[in-house]
């Protein structure tokens, strides 16, 4: 008896010891990731510190602009991705700054930016990244009137439905006619595809989402809700590529036009993808599929 006790008891010690060693493994494990990610982001500010440090913009040769500039402005690009909102904002606006020396070069950055930026086909596009950009072009004393309200409608645009935001309600109807909202169908998580039924392309791309085998699962088991609606186009068009998608879809057309009229989202290319949770905030902006999958393969419990 005195044995099996003694058994039981150096069994318990073992067992704490090694508990204890897990949690203290998972600890080191995640106060070195913690500093691999500062290290990195202190790294890409040097470099972007480095990379700009000392240049004089009032003496560029302006023939040479887009051979010069365009590949440090890529990079540029490339390296705010491991930086906080905060630390990237700074670093764009500081740039800027710089290039507002010359009126020749900082409007050409401003333009290269919005090309890589805010093109639909980029696969730089940001819209956090746009924004900042677009608020120091308001600000700038070398942007005329005219130019000026045009960033600025743009910048109001870009900075609908950001992560985290609660996302812009809408009405619809549904496939049997039924008028909806938006903010109605919450409970789960919600893929929202804005797409124009007569685009050929936009017909390819859902049908891969359409294919998704996970996509599918999520939405078997209540997961994820699809919710496909076209705010463009002929009530006709739309009836007719009903048979086009899944029959749990969701799917409706903005028969009012209020989307578009309203500007309630950045409509840049068809299809647009958001993903919103349950609180009807904005997870992922203007995403594609992969983005989605890898989204919800991280966070589902299905």
């Amino acid at each position: 008896m005195k044995l099996s006790h003694i058994s039981l008891a150096l069994s318990g010690l073992l067992l704490l010891a090694y508990c204890s060693a897990g949690k203290k493994n998972e600890e080191s494990i995640s106060m070195r990731s913690h500093v691999v990610v500062e290290q990195e982001r202190e790294e890409e500010l040097s470099r972007l510190r480095a990379d700009w440090s000392g240049y004089d913009f009032q003496k560029t040769d302006l023939a040479q602009l887009p051979a010069y500039f365009e590949p440090k402005i890529v990079s540029f690009i490339e390296k705010l991705k491991p930086l906080t909102s905060t630390e990237s904002n700074t670093a764009i606006k500081t740039l800027l700054d710089s290039a507002s020396q010359n009126k020749e070069i900082y409007t050409y950055f401003i333009e290269t930016f919005g090309n890589y930026l805010y093109d639909a086909n980029s696969v730089l596009r940001n819209d956090a990244y746009y924004a900042a950009v677009l608020e120091h072009a308001v600000a700038s004393p070398w942007m005329d009137p005219d130019k000026k309200t045009t960033y600025r409608n743009m910048l109001d645009l870009v900075r609908k439905n950001m992560p985290g935001m609660h996302v812009a309600d809408f009405a619809f109807i549904n496939k049997d006619g039924a008028q909806r909202r938006f903010y109605e169908l919450n409970g789960e998580p919600r893929l929202l595809i804005l797409y124009d039924p007569v685009c050929a392309p936009c017909s390819e791309v859902i049908q891969q989402v359409a294919k998704s085998q996970s996509l599918a699962t999520w939405v078997d088991h209540g997961t994820l809700k699809v919710i496909a609606v076209s705010p463009v186009g002929d009530l006709r068009h739309w009836q007719a590529y009903q048979t086009n998608l899944p029959r749990k879809w969701v799917n409706g057309f903005d028969v009012s036009g209020t989307i578009v009229q309203e500007r309630l989202f950045d409509l840049k290319m068809f299809p647009t993808f958001y993903l919103i949770d349950e609180g009807n905030h904005v997870v992922l902006k203007d995403t594609d599929l992969q983005e989605v999958l890898s989204y919800m393969q991280f966070n589902s419990k299905q």
